[in-house]
């Protein structure tokens, strides 16, 4: 039995995307001459051109072609093609090549044929068989990378998932790898956690969004600490300066992974010390010093780091000395 078929350039479309559709024939016998309807939703398609194929010509066989969209709105388009003179065609081609774009409306769109005629060698009418093409009319949605993230075991970690639709469909949140005790609302995206002592480490999320029809995924790493986990101390160094002139010296950066700082103590190398987290301080004599940070937490953990103080004399002490 023949078959003709209708055969998309992509089964997948951006709204407004432009396609090729071909209606090829596979004989089973000689054919002379092919007539049919291309009948498809006008909300979903626009038939921009239609052609001839090479079902005929690419054997050297001149042949009539011919068609008509109906008005508009379109929603079908009649084609018909016939060997001119006592010609047929027994091997696999293209009957026609139709131009089109995808239309504004959204879901799994149909292109099918109808009144289907094929003509055999002594133009009387063959049998055949029809495959239709469903295409999907939808923009991706985009799920933005969420991330990398700490949490202390016992406390509560909480984000919100970003995602978008081109198309401005409802969206669904999922995650493949949820761990025990979190939970994502599919609604809004907000993902809650308060992982327990036997989930310390590092825990990988693979997370869906996903409209009616089309998905995106993105990962993520949450790495649970241990409950004494040691502060971290950034004494933002190395400092320089002048004999007699305050150095304002800086702990920003400095934080507790799964807790709070409680304390800062600064020694400045010269016998004196500061408990501020932002302490200033003058050096009386030049030199090269090393000033030490230590920060502790409300687990009393302690943490040290240390840089370097360069002090020079100033012009007017020089003077003075002479």
């Amino acid at each position: 039995m023949n078959e003709i078929i209708v055969t998309p350039s992509t089964y997948q479309l951006e709204p407004g995307e432009q396609f090729t559709v071909q209606v090829n024939i596979i004989p089973s016998e000689p054919i002379s001459g092919a007539q049919f309807d291309l009948l498809f939703e006008s909300s979903g398609y626009i038939v921009d051109s239609i052609g001839e194929g090479d079902f005929f010509t690419k054997h050297g066989i001149s042949a009539f072609f011919s068609k008509d969209i109906n008005s508009d709105p379109a929603s079908y388009a009649t084609m018909y093609s016939a060997a001119l003179g006592p010609h047929h065609v027994s091997e696999t081609g293209t009957i026609a090549t139709v131009q089109m774009t995808a239309g504004s409306s959204t879901g799994y769109m149909s292109i099918d044929l109808s009144d289907v005629v094929l003509s055999n060698s002594l133009s009387q009418p063959s049998s055949y068989k029809v495959s239709n093409a469903r295409v999907l009319i939808d923009s991706k949605p985009v799920l933005s990378p969420p991330g990398t993230f700490q949490v202390g075991e016992g406390n509560t970690l909480s984000f919100n998932l970003d995602a978008f639709d081109p198309d401005d469909d409802s969206l669904i949140f999922s995650c493949v790898s949820l761990p025990e005790g979190a939970s994502l609302d599919p609604i809004t995206g907000v993902f809650t956690w308060a992982p327990t002592a036997s989930q310390v480490g590092e825990h990988l999320l693979n997370f869906e969004v996903k409209d009616e029809y089309l998905s995106d995924q993105e990962s993520t790493s949450i790495v649970v600490l241990s409950s004494d986990v040691a502060p971290i101390a950034s004494i933002n160094g190395p400092y320089k300066s002048k004999v007699g002139r305050r150095i304002y010296f800086d702990s920003s950066g400095s934080y507790d992974p799964d807790g709070n700082i409680v304390s800062y103590k600064w020694n400045f190398g010269d016998g004196y010390t500061s408990t501020k987290s932002d302490p200033s301080h003058a050096y009386a004599a030049s030199g090269k010093y090393t000033v030490m940070l230590t920060v502790e937490d409300d687990s009393g953990n302690l943490n040290t780091e240390s840089s370097s103080v360069t002090i020079r004399n100033t012009y007017w002490s020089k003077w003075f000395r002479r």
